[in-house]
């Protein structure tokens, strides 16, 4: 009653109340996040591990079980699947829901950090992901050469140089990256028959052009009142200058690279093809930060 009795004797005072929350109501629902995916933290953790140039079979024995084995003593743990496929294990483990995600997280770590010796010397450093509904792509763009112009090796180049680097820029994106198109790489592939002629190996070879290709500090230089940071930039610029490698110099004949290798400059093995309307093209795929407005963020 008694706010009955305040609107009836005061009714300019409720009459501005009122209006104040709809003020407030209109600026906060502006000021509203949209989102897909409710802002919700899951105990699960993926590993992943890569091991390059190896089988199924090998990743699983010796990657994917000392893991499994180990992770399986951690409490909370609910369920527990792995895949292993050339070149890559890759582990998830789901807990229980009470289990606080960041806690899990550092426990598969540590757990993963006690057999690390143990492991391959030859596998990567393994990748430990919690999973965030939230980090799903939010938009993805398809984009093509008009006419043919550009060949999907160029377009690549002209998305990764020019177009990723605008995006990533925009207030709210969190992650860009890449699918399909051609990637540039530099091969090299080493003559069998004229390495055994000079007596090399493919380590060799590989020392070789690994201290070629550096990029090093070299100590600093003092004149008068100034310091000056010294750094020695001795990385290929061009594929002739990798040709020019001394692999070897025995009796002070020096064999370079281009007598026991071809270098050439190509790309990378395709792993991914994206087609948009049946049309070859690279597609540019955006992920949002966490928090932030998915519909604001698209725009």
């Amino acid at each position: 009653m008694r706010i009955a009795d305040i609107s009836i004797k005061q009714p300019v005072f409720i009459t501005m109340v009122i209006a104040l929350i709809v003020v407030l109501g209109l600026v906060s629902y502006t000021r509203l996040g949209v989102d897909l995916m409710p802002d919700v933290t899951l105990p699960i953790i993926a590993v992943s591990t890569p091991y390059p140039g190896v089988g199924p079979e090998e990743v699983e024995q010796q990657v994917t079980k000392p893991i499994e084995d180990v992770l399986s003593s951690i409490n909370g743990l609910d369920k527990l699947s792995s895949t292993s496929s050339e070149g890559v294990s890759v582990i998830v483990a789901q807990f229980k829901l009470e289990k606080d995600a960041q806690v899990a997280s550092n426990e598969v770590r540590d757990k993963i950090s006690t057999i690390r010796g143990t492991l391959p010397r030859d596998i990567l450093e393994p990748i430990i992901d919690k999973f965030d509904p939230s980090s799903a792509p939010i938009v993805s763009y398809g984009i093509v050469s008009r006419g043919g112009r550009l060949t999907t090796a160029e377009l690549r180049l002209l998305v990764d140089d020019q177009i990723k680097p605008l995006v990533e820029r925009v207030d709210g994106v969190g992650q860009v990256s890449i699918v399909g198109g051609l990637e540039r790489e530099i091969k090299v592939k080493a003559d069998v028959d004229k390495l055994a002629l000079f007596g090399l190996s493919l380590a060799q070879v590989g020392q070789a052009i690994r201290s070629e290709n550096l990029n090093l500090p070299a100590g600093r230089v003092t004149q008068q009142n100034y310091d000056f940071l010294i750094r020695t930039k001795a990385e290929f610029r061009e594929v002739d200058e990798i040709n020019r490698v001394i692999v070897a110099n025995p009796g002070g004949n020096p064999i370079h690279l281009r007598d026991v290798a071809t270098v050439s400059d190509s790309t990378k093995t395709r792993q991914t093809i994206s087609r948009v309307n049946g049309v070859e093209n690279v597609t540019l795929v955006v992920q949002k930060r966490s928090g932030t407005n998915t519909v604001k963020v698209a725009e």
